[in-house]
């Protein structure tokens, strides 16, 4: 199993120890009312641990394939049959068991994975999806669904959840205490310390966001370490990023040539966008992603290419990247080329005459003992190949 990055790790080291320190002054002054904020903590996280992979189910309307633990039962030469043959290879390269797999008939492309242990893991692409990438694109990003399968990012993501919400209770418990506190010591003293445990709070909330994006950067090294493809995974981000934009200014088209607009309809794309920005803490992006790009990505890989180079140098996405789950574009292209790892991108190459900091790979590149998949053998035989030139 991967650990978590050192630098994130540590990060939240201090939170959690200020958490638990929160837990026993309150309980101090509190007595009773500090053991109930414990239970309330537990049974909130235990209840989403428990209960979210069913709900998630139940909103993505996935339509599961059903699979004997070899293989999934497909009809061959369909849509089913080309994601389930990938999945379930992939699946015996990483060492896991198949995966839950499901399709969703969205043309919004986009892939997600939910569920609490390794075992009960499910796996959901969109039929938008599968329909705008080949086959080695489409590898590529069940290999990156698949790395949060392998790292248990799911029970990472809810388990660090605890920090915020305790935070959160305990900081209202003792501000509302201090209006009732007998001396003006005691209220000022309880209303303060409550102030500074609710800055914490807010602190322990970047602080996952910045957890969330480390998940994402070693599910892509994850994925170019299966692949040996890492230009492939690019080539995938970059095709979501536009068939996103395309698909949501095709709407506003239809509905500005149309010049009718159905208000139900409206509603339940609405529903439906709000349920799929939801769930998209462990998906191949969120959906925001492609609003964050500064220019409309252009036809030709050049043009790409450069205007994934503008993002890089943007401080206004810097800033929005700060408040998101999941890395721009262009930083996890640069994160991939920058890694060292076997397949890293070359075609879509971003640091040729750029300046960005090579510390995105270095705080994020996965321990290479971690991870057992299975890399084509022509590459690892050229390694090994003496040189022969001398």
């Amino acid at each position: 199993m991967m650990l978590l990055p050192r630098r994130i790790l540590l990060s939240l080291l201090p939170l959690i120890v200020a958490a638990l320190a929160a837990v026993a002054i309150t309980v101090g002054f509190l007595g009773s009312a500090g053991f109930g904020i414990l239970v309330v903590v537990s049974g909130v996280v235990g209840l989403q641990w428990l209960a979210a992979p069913w709900v998630i189910a139940k909103l993505t309307g996935a339509r599961p394939i059903p699979h004997d633990g070899v293989r999934y039962l497909t009809t061959p030469g369909s849509v089913d049959d080309r994601v389930g043959k990938i999945v379930s290879r992939r699946c015996a390269d990483a060492g896991l068991p198949l995966v839950c797999l499901g399709i969703v008939d969205d043309e919004t492309p986009n892939a997600f994975t939910f569920g609490r242990t390794t075992k009960s893991s499910h796996v959901v692409v969109t039929t938008g999806l599968v329909d705008r990438l080949g086959d080695d694109e489409l590898d590529a990003v069940v290999c990156h669904e698949l790395g949060h399968v392998k790292h248990r990012d799911a029970l990472v993501m809810t388990a660090i959840v605890v920090v915020p919400i305790l935070l959160s209770l305990t900081a209202r418990v003792l501000v509302e205490s201090s209006d009732d506190a007998d001396g003006d010591d005691d209220e000022g003293g309880l209303a303060l310390f409550g102030l500074g445990l609710y800055l914490l709070y807010l602190l322990s909330e970047l602080m996952i966001l910045a957890l969330s994006r480390s998940r994402e950067y070693a599910a892509d090294h994850w994925s170019c370490e299966c692949t040996g493809n890492g230009d492939a995974l690019a080539s995938a981000l970059v095709m979501v990023t536009r068939a996103a934009r395309e698909v949501k200014e095709g709407r506003s088209r239809v509905v500005e040539n149309s010049g009718m607009v159905d208000p139900k309809a409206d509603r339940r794309r609405a529903k439906k966008d709000r349920r799929f920005a939801s769930l998209n803490t462990l998906g191949l992006m969120h959906l925001r992603s492609s609003e964050s790009v500064t220019e409309p990505l252009g036809s030709s890989e050049d043009d790409v290419r450069r205007r994934l180079s503008n993002d890089l140098r943007s401080r206004r996405l810097r800033i929005a990247e700060f408040f998101s789950t999941h890395p721009t574009v262009a930083r996890r292209i640069v994160a991939l080329e920058q890694s060292g790892l076997i397949g890293a991108p070359s075609r879509w190459s971003l640091s040729l005459g750029n300046s960005e900091p090579k510390r995105i790979a270095r705080t994020f590149t996965i321990r290479r003992r971690d991870v057992r998949p299975t890399i084509r053998k022509d590459l690892r035989d050229e390694e090994r190949m003496p040189d022969v030139t001398r």
